[in-house]
């Protein structure tokens, strides 16, 4: 299925060209943050969740997209699949566990 996105609910402060590398990164992260739309009540989440995929793959958390940018995109929706709490902490497991193995592979 293909990532579709509407961010008509958006502020238009943000639907300029100069915003728009932040937006298509949350727009794609979406599928790996397993939330599909950025609310008020989420978007704490959206950071936490985007500094556990960091930490999971070993980026450098200061490039992370700061939570004032999320929270200036509330309203932008994707079809993504959405994640539990419990369902993102498991798949963040599985990765960590598979990542760690990469690295303590003999090369």
């Amino acid at each position: 299925m293909a990532l579709t996105w509407d961010q008509t609910a958006v502020s238009d402060d943000v639907k300029t060209e100069a915003d728009w590398q932040i937006t298509e990164s949350l727009i794609w992260g979406s599928m790996t943050v397993g939330l599909r739309e950025i609310t008020d009540a989420n978007a704490a989440t959206w950071g936490k969740r985007l500094h556990m995929i960091a930490l999971v793959y070993g980026s450098d958390v200061k490039y992370v997209i700061p939570l004032a940018e999320i929270k200036r995109r509330v309203g932008l929706r994707t079809n993504a699949t959405t994640w539990t709490d419990a369902q993102f902490r498991t798949e963040m497991g599985k990765r960590l566990e598979r990542n760690a193995g990469r690295l303590t592979q003999d090369v």
